[in-house]
């Protein structure tokens, strides 16, 4: 009798292939797809992404991490939020150093999820402008003040910044004064010494020398062009009227500058409006 076809001669077993069990990847059914689509649609949505601004802290989170609630009606409201000694610039609202503006004609206002448990804790909210954060609002002199302006008036220089540049292809640009007009994306910041830096600054004359900056400041340009000066634009512009006339205010109004010495040389080594040749050699 003849052997089956398909028998091996040699009396080796032929092994079949397994069958698909769970321990092996498959592909998502549709009604997964769609799942996982519908699920990153209500994650990015308007909604999901809408922002609110604490009236106690005011800081801009998102509206979920919040809730609209009667002032009045949270505990230790007032214990917390009303200021020991009310400032002329203060605008109170019922007495506390909350945002007056964010207010509704109801006394509802949106707080967020941390400030409302500290206070339902009878604790002071971290980063209520009550707890001796409230800084008015900014005066002009100090405004108009660009990155690099801000540096030159600085007494202390704890980090110092990287910035990466990646400018645009300007073949396609009607105009690359107008590539690099503010900052965008991440900062690198890193430790310095200190000391190192206390040991070159000039006891108390400020402005800072602009020599400084080649140590608190570093740019990085990726691309395979040189970069021409204009592309650095307003970001790292320095205008020498404006960076007086913050100093000025600063030393009049400000505890921590009254004892400076405002350095007339060092002014003059400023540019009247333009980028720093020190700037210019960190690239």
């Amino acid at each position: 009798m003849e052997e089956p076809a398909g028998n091996e001669s040699d009396g080796e077993d032929v092994q079949e292939p397994p069958e698909p069990t769970s321990q092996y990847m498959q592909l998502p059914t549709p009604e997964q797809q769609q799942h996982c689509i519908a699920a990153f649609i209500d994650a990015t949505n308007n909604e999901a992404l809408e922002s609110a601004v604490c009236v106690i802290c005011m800081r801009e989170l998102l509206r979920k991490e919040g809730d609209l609630h009667v002032i009045k009606d949270i505990l230790h409201v007032r214990r917390h939020l009303s200021p020991a000694e009310v400032h002329a610039a203060h605008q109170l609202w019922d007495g506390l150093l909350i945002a007056s503006t964010c207010i509704d004609e109801g006394g509802q206002g949106w707080v967020c999820q941390e400030c409302h448990r500290a206070l339902r804790a009878n604790r002071m909210p971290k980063y209520a402008m009550n707890n001796n954060l409230w800084i008015g609002d900014i005066l002009l002199a100090l405004q108009k003040l660009q990155f690099v302006e801000s540096l030159l008036v600085a007494q202390h220089y704890p980090r110092c910044y990287v910035f990466k540049l990646y400018p645009r292809d300007a073949s396609r640009a009607q105009n690359p004064h107008h590539l690099q007009r503010a900052m965008a994306g991440n900062v690198t910041l890193y430790e310095i010494n200190v000391p190192a830096v206390v040991d070159m600054l000039e006891g108390r004359l400020l402005l800072q020398s602009v020599e400084t900056l080649s140590s608190v400041l570093a740019i990085m340009l990726v691309g395979t062009k040189q970069l021409p000066k204009s592309w650095l634009s307003r970001t790292f512009r320095v205008h020498c009227d404006v960076v007086l006339e913050a100093l000025k205010w600063l030393q009049a109004n400000n505890e921590n500058y009254n004892d400076v010495t405002i350095s007339e040389e060092h002014i003059n080594m400023l540019p009247v409006d333009g980028i720093p040749a020190e700037i210019e050699a960190t690239i």
